[in-house]
């Protein structure tokens, strides 16, 4: 019977991957180090009989012996691949067939599998029914704007999960790359969040993810976002919900602790942030702490102190910048020889950052300005950018202002 099953799963993934010539090569590569390795070594080859019912069949599409294809199975960057070509094909009970058939596929399978989630029920749907008091019930995908789940309703949990069940939730949660949750609360009980926190008191309850992404965020979820970060976390991309009654100082508290818990940050994203000097401080400090060779792309919704300024206009490998620059502020010149977007909301002299600015790949730029440096914007923008570095890269840029403007054709000729 195992047998059997086995050479189902094998002729399914075989017959699937004749699809894509790309992995054929490197099989037919990974047959041929096989074969290098067994001459050297006997006990190398690592064929495993159990997985291979026809250990002596040629495919004349593929004139290489199963057998060693099985050898080239051993390795995991193939397993991987082939792992994650069949969850995106939606061939994803051959993927569940697949880990089951050798203890070594389980984790490639798990991490195509859970590698990007859209919300956190599936993972705490893995968890047994009765950890839940009653009154949980399903809501029909017809009634839910998310197409792909049926989502379970919690009131509460009954008891905290036992210690196995515990060790199948960590196994789901290690394999989670990307969380990109719309309405993160939508349908999930705060108290389970709870629960959470506390189970991984000792340890990251994500310790694989890189990307977080999370909007809009409201108060009650704010002092739950550091459970969702590791020292893998790359990406931090945080909406926050528009609303006056966000607490700041847990905001500015929440954002204070990311350079400790994601050392190598190279994108982070914080939108909506409400104007507050607490949160404009803890911002610069979060900066200011971060890896300045890793960060790649800055957005923040949020003023910043000048310390925090004189660091990020000299950040080597910045690709995106977009901050708030408030009347007050003093520029330094930038020098951001790898800057290739740029956004600037400012209220004083804008032009400013231009004078004396270092760029070597600026590409696009967005402005807010103020009422009062509407007039003549095109024009003095075109004579700092003819003046610098930019005007070889620059190709698109855009102005938002709530004035009424109607700018002449002349002032668009330096840039045609």
């Amino acid at each position: 019977m195992q047998c059997a099953v086995g050479g189902g799963i094998w002729r399914t993934v075989i017959g699937w991957s004749l699809r894509f010539s790309s992995t054929l090569r490197v099989l037919a590569c990974g047959a041929k180090l096989a074969t290098t390795s067994s001459r050297n070594s006997p006990s190398s080859v690592g064929i495993d009989c159990e997985l291979s019912p026809f250990p002596h069949a040629i495919d004349p599409r593929l004139n290489t012996p199963l057998g060693l294809i099985h050898v080239c199975l051993n390795m995991d960057e193939i397993v991987r691949f082939i792992a994650c070509e069949l969850v995106a094909s939606k061939a994803k009970a051959t993927a569940v067939a697949l880990a089951g058939c050798r203890k070594s596929f389980e984790v490639p399978v798990l991490d195509a599998l859970w590698g990007t989630q859209e919300h956190l029920l599936p993972l705490l749907k893995s968890l047994p029914g009765d950890v839940w008091n009653e009154g949980g019930y399903t809501v029909s995908t017809q009634q839910r704007i998310f197409p792909s789940l049926n989502y379970f309703v919690w009131k509460s949990l009954k008891r905290f999960p036992t210690t196995p069940e515990w060790a199948r939730f960590r196994r789901y949660a290690r394999s989670m790359r990307k969380l990109k949750q719309p309405r993160p609360l939508d349908n999930l009980p705060l108290e389970a969040l709870s629960v959470l926190q506390l189970c991984a008191v000792n340890e990251p309850l994500f310790p694989n993810l890189k990307t977080l992404q999370f909007w809009p965020v409201t108060g009650e979820l704010i002092p739950f976002i550091p459970l969702f970060l590791s020292p893998r976390t790359t990406d931090i991309n945080i909406t926050f919900a528009e609303s006056s009654d966000l607490p700041k100082a847990m905001v500015a508290s929440v954002v204070a602790t990311f350079p400790k818990l994601c050392p190598n940050l190279q994108r982070i994203s914080l939108e909506s942030l409400p104007r507050n000097p607490m949160i404009a401080a803890a911002i610069s400090r979060m900066l200011l702490a971060n890896d300045r060779n890793s960060l790649q792309s800055l957005k923040v919704d949020s003023p910043l102190t000048e310390d925090a300024h004189k660091m990020i206009h000299r950040l080597p490998n910045l690709h995106e910048l977009s901050v708030i620059v408030e009347r007050v502020t003093s520029f330094p010149p930038l020098v951001l020889p790898n800057l290739a977007e740029l956004d600037i909301k400012y209220d004083g002299d804008w032009l400013q950052i231009f004078r004396g600015a270092t760029f070597g790949k600026l590409e696009s730029a967005t402005f807010y300005p103020g009422p009062e440096q509407i007039g003549g914007l095109l024009e003095a923008f075109g004579s700092a950018i003819l003046a610098g570095s930019a005007q070889n890269t620059l190709s698109w840029f855009s102005v938002h202002t709530v004035c009424s403007w109607n700018p002449t054709y002349s002032s668009l000729l330096p840039f045609t």
